[in-house]
């Protein structure tokens, strides 16, 4: 016992520094309640709702609001014309019972035109007049009008549904798409293209079904536009409440309704002469009225010109003035006739000169300087 007491050794004891401890690796994995399969009971018997879902709703809920409200509250700018005058002291009244504001009222020979403020006035005030079987005209909203765009350079053979397929597929959906003509109804290589106003990036497209094409606005062919309701210029049926006047007899019906015929002379409507209201030469037309009253100015010789009707002003300055700028005149006009003869009798002695070096004979020395003398007496 004593050796092995004697060869037991002390072994010296190792301290451990904080950056060589470790932690014990956990080794325990944590698991969700669909690995556990435990069913959490709930007493609500409504459906759980999603957080992103229920945001998304109400920001598009918050968007459509402020669109209307921004739609009602935007400043109109196209009038509505009520053709029955005699209506318009209980029509007022109305509008201020309903709170439909305008800005003003007229009296014009279409009938009183009224202004709404608003596009909620607008279409409030429309449908009055329409509920109320009122005559009235009005023109679109400029909101609601479409672009109206020209595309050159498609064959006739391509049809108006292969645009529209094309047009669609590159992200453009047209409303409506027509082959437009030439004079004589010859189909020319033009189509029109009607698309909403939020697609005004399509003037840059290059091709339409895979053909380089030019994209134009419409323009107008100067003419003003008739309604084919009424037959009065200016709007369009689209936007008229009038009563009907026929095209061919001037009756209060429908045109495609007239029992005219054919050998009855027609009646305009507006001029009462014995032709269609729709024919280009009729006097009533806006733009013949303006052609009339301007070959009326050039031929009537006794209407004042602009320049006798303006009032003179200081007269007696006006005088001093045009005397001035003629002195000025009549001081440029001899400083060049005399500048003119300096270099006329500078010419001439350069001819004597050159005469004399030729040596001629007295006679003809005589004979040419009688002629300069000649000349030098008429400048």
């Amino acid at each position: 016992m004593e050796d092995d007491e004697t060869n037991i050794k002390e072994i010296p004891s190792q301290k451990r520094t904080a950056a060589e401890f470790e932690l014990p690796k956990k080794t325990s994995k944590k698991r969700t309640y669909s690995q556990l399969n435990v069913q959490l009971s709930t007493s609500n018997r409504y459906e759980i709702l999603d957080g992103n879902n229920c945001a998304s709703t109400a920001r598009e809920d918050n968007t459509n609001e402020k669109e209307e409200t921004e739609n009602e509250r935007r400043e109109n700018s196209t009038p509505i014309f009520l053709r029955n005058k005699e209506k318009w002291a209980k029509v007022s009244k109305i509008l201020e019972n309903e709170n439909i504001k305008y800005t003003r009222a007229t009296n014009t020979k279409d009938g009183i035109r009224t202004k709404p403020t608003t596009e909620r006035d607008y279409k409030s005030m429309y449908t009055l007049f329409k509920n109320q079987n009122l005559e009235f005209h009005t023109h679109q909203l400029k909101t609601e009008k479409t672009l109206k765009i020209v595309a050159k350079g498609i064959p006739i053979e391509i049809k108006e549904e292969e645009i529209h397929e094309d047009l669609k597929s590159q992200g453009y959906p047209a409303m409506k798409i027509t082959r437009m003509n030439r004079k004589g109804n010859v189909p020319a290589e033009m189509v029109l293209i009607e698309i909403d106003r939020i697609y005004k990036s399509l003037y840059q497209i290059p091709t339409i079904n895979n053909l380089l094409v030019t994209l134009e606005p419409l323009r107008s062919n100067g003419q003003q536009v008739q309604c084919h309701r009424c037959q009065l210029f200016g709007h369009v049926q689209k936007n008229c409440n009038a009563e009907y006047k026929c095209m061919k007899c001037a009756g209060n019906h429908s045109t495609h309704l007239c029992p005219k015929e054919k050998t009855t002379p027609a009646k305009c409507t507006n001029c009462g002469g014995a032709h269609t209201s729709v024919w280009r030469n009729c006097p009533a037309r806006p733009q013949n009225q303006k052609e009339k009253n301007q070959q009326q100015e050039k031929s009537n010789p006794w209407q004042p010109t602009k320049q006798q009707e303006q009032p003179q002003e200081y007269p007696q300055l006006q005088t001093q003035q045009k005397h001035k700028t003629e002195q000025k005149q009549n001081k440029t006009t001899k400083e060049s006739t005399e500048n003119k003869k300096d270099e006329i009798a500078y010419e001439l002695a350069q001819l004597l000169i050159e005469f004399s070096k030729q040596k001629p004979e007295e006679e003809d020395q005589y004979k040419f300087t009688s002629h300069i003398t000649k000349i030098l007496r008429l400048i």
